[in-house]
């Protein structure tokens, strides 16, 4: 199985563009060529290990959250995460937590049934 290097790659611009990184302030503290990360956040290389490595920690954040959805275990991992965060939630918050789930996969289902891009596609789809 094939990591998602597309999904891979929008998660890195989106935590680089959350801490108002340039692609060229990333490249510098990781010692690679600005056109690489852009390859690398539109999915046009398949970013090695070790590059991943320096990215995460450029961007202080883990290799499990730019990766993670892309293995097999990553349903299991999120699911177990997600029900970790519920456990301390009144049921008031429940409720609402529920209908807006509901309502954002509503929006998500919609937009990939229309043929908009997804952001995240599931793993096994190919755009």
């Amino acid at each position: 199985m094939q990591p998602d290097y597309k999904a891979i790659g929008k998660r890195v611009q989106n935590r680089r563009n959350a801490q108002k990184i340039s692609q060229a302030e990333l490249a510098k503290k990781i010692s690679v060529t600005s056109p690489h990360i852009s390859n690398i956040e539109r999915g046009k290389t398949k970013v090695s290990l070790p590059t991943l490595i320096e990215i995460a920690r450029a961007l202080n954040t883990t290799l499990d959250d730019l990766v993670c959805d892309s293995l097999p275990e990553a349903k299991d991992v999120i699911l177990g995460d997600f029900s970790d965060t519920l456990r301390s939630c009144s049921n008031q918050e429940l409720g609402i937590i529920s209908d807006v789930t509901k309502a954002l996969l509503q929006s998500m289902r919609t937009r990939n049934s229309t043929g908009r891009e997804q952001a995240y596609p599931e793993q096994g789809e190919s755009e």
